[in-house]
């Protein structure tokens, strides 16, 4: 533990380098990275722990000095000046607008690890207050199960938050809809694929742990109950993964820390005083059933509150769009434009731009009447004129 704290400056460098070489627009170089570590921690495990003996605490000897290599081949990369991204003099102030945009962002993921923890070791407690050390080795076999595949909808998250970030500062609103829908279905697609596997193959997970007959027994329930509502973890994890990348912060954490404090603990609690350690093992998936009531929640309102007509507005008011609409006579084109109009929140204009034209030009506005929507120089030569009882 104090060999892991005393690193743990460089780790979290090598983690935020990873970071911004992914929004650097360097998403390569971030995963060579991430495999270098993990390739050189294995190789440093197997010298300090096998070869020089040092048990544990070459373990983390590895762990920091594999994340201290790959550190120095990051700050190598930045340091080139041809690069978009690189050290510069004049940089290195902190900047107050800047540290509090960067805390508003993560403050969201902090406080959801953070309560992660809190449950984890809540479930942990109750565990071994209504049944046994068994029960909560079989509380950790499931627990690595299924965090082996919520690391891949954490690696879509990764992709796709640079990409909805840029999209929104750009107002590409449909490109960013589409990202977002695209991660959801490579999500829901790898938790579905670790639903399977933990419905219909769970002894093969649990033996990849252990040889013990009981502690497989209690590894498969605990995998099934956990995993029972797994197939709608992707589009959770997505949706608050998506308003931390636009910067909605208040909303991500009032979604990443709602699910667990309101429903999670509360029913840890109740439950096992009714059915025992069964009731911390009921509780997962009473949690992921209410999750999903609670996102769908969240997602209805959030599609009425972004719907397209308030997409529509937003690019209306900022990017001074200007819809023209032709008619003929008695199509209703004026009573359409004044309904789109109010639709948009945007300005009407009819019979204001021919007292306007005739104010800036010096005709007269009935000039501009007799010319309004004519088709050219044929029509100057064949005049038509067509009765109408009153104005559309």
């Amino acid at each position: 533990m104090l060999i892991i704290l005393g690193g743990n400056v460089f780790s979290h460098m090598y983690f935020g380098m990873n970071a911004v070489l992914r929004a650097a627009s360097k998403p390569r170089q971030a995963m060579y990275a991430t495999i270098f570590t993990v390739a050189m921690n294995t190789l440093l495990d197997y010298i300090f722990i096998v070869e020089f003996g040092w048990g544990i605490q070459g373990a983390a000897y590895a762990t920091i000095l594999a994340q201290v290599m790959a550190l120095i081949w990051q700050l190598h990369i930045f340091s080139n000046k041809k690069e978009l991204l690189h050290f510069q003099r004049g940089t290195y102030r902190l900047r107050k607008s800047l540290v509090r945009n960067i805390i508003g962002i993560g403050i969201s993921p902090f406080a959801m690890n953070t309560c992660a923890c809190m449950v984890v070791i809540f479930i942990n407690q109750q565990l071994v207050r209504y049944g046994s050390d068994y029960d909560v080795g079989a509380y950790g076999i499931a627990n690595k199960v299924s965090f082996v595949f919520i690391m891949f909808v954490m690696g879509i998250n990764q992709g796709m938050q640079p990409i909805v970030g840029y999209n929104y500062g750009a107002q590409q609103l449909m490109r960013m809809i589409r990202v977002v829908k695209l991660s959801i279905v490579a999500a829901t697609a790898v938790v579905f694929t670790g639903w399977l596997i933990g419905m219909f193959a769970p002894y093969y997970c649990a033996r990849a742990f252990t040889k013990d007959p009981t502690l497989i027994r209690l590894g498969m329930k605990a995998i099934r109950l956990s995993m029972i509502m797994y197939p709608v973890i992707g589009s959770q994890m997505v949706t608050a993964f998506f308003f931390q990348s636009i910067g909605k912060v208040k909303i991500s954490i009032f979604l990443s820390l709602s699910r667990q404090l309101i429903f999670l603990l509360p029913a840890l609690i109740v439950m096992p005083m009714w059915f025992g350690v069964n009731g911390v093992w009921y509780a997962m998936p009473f949690f992921g059933w209410f999750r999903c009531r609670h996102s769908r929640f969240n997602a209805d309102g959030l599609h009425e509150k972004n719907s397209r007509n308030n997409i529509m507005k937003y690019n209306m008011k900022d990017q001074k769009i200007i819809i023209n609409i032709g008619r003929q006579i008695g199509s209703g084109g004026r009573i359409i434009a004044r309904q789109l109009a109010e639709v948009l929140n945007c300005a009407f204009y009819d019979r204001e731009l021919l007292n306007l034209a005739a104010k800036e030009s010096g005709f007269s506005e009935k000039f501009f009447e007799q010319n309004d929507e004519k088709k050219g120089f044929l029509h100057t030569l064949f005049p038509r004129q067509y009765p109408t009882n009153g104005r559309e």
